[in-house]
């Protein structure tokens, strides 16, 4: 860690396109570093094509299920 304590919550439709899919955002911000996402969508720990992207990505994600 660089010492940085200046965090701030993002939403991702104030990033990109709504119509983006899941794989681009993903790949998208692996590429820029330093992001933890929060996520509802479970199913993108569940199909193969977008958890390999997600696993390459190497990002830190709390995927949040519902109740």
């Amino acid at each position: 860690m660089d010492g940085d304590k200046n965090f701030k919550a993002v939403h991702l439709k104030d990033l990109y396109p709504p119509d983006i899919t899941d794989i681009e955002w993903i790949r998208k911000l692996g590429e820029e570093g330093n992001w933890v996402i929060i996520s509802g969508d479970t199913q993108i720990s569940k199909r193969l094509h977008e958890r390999e992207v997600w696993r390459q990505a190497g990002l830190t994600t709390f995927f949040l299920a519902k109740g």
